[in-house]
């Protein structure tokens, strides 16, 4: 494949669902070739033009770029590592393999074990994403009591398990947020949607994403996304508290959507509690932390009541639209 080709080959590949691998490679291709100097001046100028020619956003390519840097690491830190993987590609998605590039940076040994062992099916995705947050636990540990650090430094065992409570949240959002990249489409019924996490800001509502829609220079409509790691325990005053926060930002925007664990118990107490407080424009997304995959277990009916939609698409044209920027 030439330089030329390999551009081609980016487009649209979020909608075409492109393998990540591939994406990821093309882009490594194109950046080593140096060919997109011709016509950019900063490699962030350039790979703006990649997100808005392979539709998805900035962050996540370059995730991807890391993580495949990864596996052309280890691949040659393993034996027959090739002939493991095209055994069984279906298993290197991108979300778990990601772990194991996050796990592989604090315990690169751990990582030549357990890869084989997940491949073979000894170990699953949730094996390993706890395997990396006690590792994550540990490391977190292991530095507040360096005896080479004064007070300051020292983080006692109660400010370890919140750490290691962040990790876990900040993984299911970035996660959850790809597999819903994927499946824009599916999600809000729009074939030229735009997706962005953490792009936006807004008065009374904190979603961590959102969705929208352009007419011109403004949206034709907002939708947004809640990712909350809840537990199993639907009573739990953490997961009556999000009920009740949806039932406010969802009068802000067309569709608001609840990200959830796969958690068939609590997910059958939500949709109850939705349709008891008439939510009829609450969607809930349960995403499958084993799989990396999504499913739709309510999609919106209705329109926000009372409707306050103008409040976000006014801060979405304030805050500005990355792909409507100039470079």
């Amino acid at each position: 494949m030439d330089v030329s080709e390999a551009v081609s080959a980016l487009k649209d590949a979020k909608k075409i669902k492109k393998d990540w691998q591939e994406v990821a490679g093309i882009v490594r291709f194109i950046q080593e070739s140096g060919y997109w100097q011709q016509s950019f001046s900063t490699p962030s100028a350039w790979l703006d033009k990649v997100a808005e020619t392979t539709g998805y956003s900035v962050g996540v390519i370059r995730r991807m770029c890391a993580t495949y840097d990864f596996l052309q690491k280890i691949s040659s830190e393993i034996s027959d590592f090739e002939l493991l993987k095209k055994s069984t590609d279906a298993k290197f998605n991108f979300p778990t393999i990601e772990i194991f590039k996050r796990l592989y940076d604090l315990k690169p040994d751990d990582v030549r074990k357990l890869l084989p062992e997940f491949v073979q099916g000894q170990k699953s995705s949730g094996d390993i994403r706890e395997i990396y947050l006690q590792a994550s636990h540990s490391a977190v540990s292991n530095h507040g009591n360096d005896p080479r650090l004064g007070k300051r430094d020292f983080v006692n065992a109660t400010s370890f398990s919140r750490k290691a409570g962040k990790i876990a949240v900040k993984e299911f959002i970035q996660h959850a947020s790809v597999a819903i990249e994927a499946q824009l489409k599916q999600v809000t019924a729009s074939e030229t949607c735009r997706f962005y996490t953490g792009q936006y800001k807004f008065k009374y509502v904190r979603p961590q994403a959102v969705a929208f829609e352009l007419d011109g220079y403004s949206p034709k409509w907002v939708d947004g996304f809640d990712f909350k790691h809840l537990s199993g325990a639907h009573s739990s005053p953490g997961n009556i508290l999000t009920v009740s926060s949806i039932a406010l930002a969802c009068s802000f925007f067309r569709h608001y959507w609840l990200v959830v664990p796969k958690h068939e118990r609590m997910v059958q107490r939500l949709l109850e509690d939705f349709e008891n407080l008439r939510l009829n424009n609450a969607g809930l997304i349960a995403f499958d932390e084993e799989t990396g995959s999504i499913e739709l277990k309510l999609v919106p009916q209705g329109v926000p009541m009372p409707d306050r939609q103008h409040h976000v698409v006014a801060r979405v044209v304030e805050q500005g639209i990355p792909e409507l920027v100039e470079f």
